[in-house]
This record gives C-alpha cells, sequence and structure tokens, in this order.
C-alpha cells in the first residue's frame, strides 16, 4: 500500500515539474512576442515620422511650384451643358464606360507576397528589402503565419 502512494506521489510531482516547465516556456514565447511587437511598434513610428516629412517637403513643393490662378472664373453655359452626354463616356447597358474596362489589374496582397518569397528561400531580412518594409514587420507576418 505504501509503495502505491509513493508510486502516485511520484507521478504527481512529475506532472507538476512538466507544467511548471511549459508555464516558463509560454512565458519565454509571450515575451519574445512582446519584444518583436514593441521592435515593429518602433519602426512603424519611424516609417511614419519619415513618411510624414516627406509629405510636408512635397506639400511645400507644390505650393510654390503652383501658379498664381484667379480666384474666380466665369463659365458660359455654353461649355457647361450636361443635357448631352459625351459620346465618348456614354453608360453602357452593363454599367461599364463604354471602351473603358471596369475590372481593375490584379495585384497580389502583402501577405501572398512574403509568403511567396518565404517560400523561395529568402530570409526575412531580404524580403523586407525587396519589398520596402520594416524588417519587423516581415518577421512579424512570417511568425504568424507559420
Amino acid at each position: 500500500m505504501v509503495s502505491f502512494l509513493l508510486f502516485i506521489s511520484f507521478v504527481l510531482h512529475a506532472c507538476a515539474f512538466f507544467w511548471i516547465f511549459q508555464l516558463k516556456k509560454e512565458r519565454a514565447s509571450a515575451s519574445e512576442m512582446e519584444n518583436l511587437l514593441a521592435l515593429y511598434m518602433e519602426e512603424m513610428k519611424q516609417e511614419n515620422t519619415r513618411l510624414i516629412g516627406l509629405l510636408e517637403e512635397k506639400a511645400e513643393q507644390a505650393d510654390d511650384a503652383r501658379p498664381q490662378v484667379a480666384e474666380t472664373t466665369e463659365v458660359s453655359e455654353t461649355e457647361t451643358d450636361l443635357s448631352k452626354p459625351e459620346p465618348e463616356k456614354a453608360a453602357t447597358p452593363g454599367g461599364a464606360i463604354a471602351g473603358k474596362s471596369v475590372e481593375p489589374p490584379y495585384e497580389p496582397s502583402f501577405e501572398a507576397k512574403v509568403l511567396a518569397l518565404s517560400k523561395q528561400g529568402l530570409n526575412h531580412e531580404q524580403i523586407a528589402k525587396q519589398l520596402g518594409r520594416g524588417k519587423g514587420e516581415v518577421e512579424l507576418l512570417l511568425r504568424l503565419l507559420k
């Protein structure tokens, strides 16, 4: 009877140690994921500040290059006769404009591009460089998709 109780005690201790080990392992991976997300957020902040700077610079250049146009311009009624549709822009019964294609060209999503390049054997740094995105963003996406 005592040997049976000792056996049960050892089994319970082994189970307890196994669960403790699993919890530590989960905490380590959660900590790693938090660090990766923090890195990704920092890269996004840097890219956003860079983008804002570029947009402000382009706006200043556009304001400088814009010619001064008179405030008001008068348009005669003959120029804006809206009662007659233009023949090349007349709508067809299918809803499409005559002579123009309605379907936009197909472009794969960012995730699809990353997966395709990953399957070709490129690492996350090479993929990020090729797609013009942050290394942290690509690394996070690859970890989430695998």
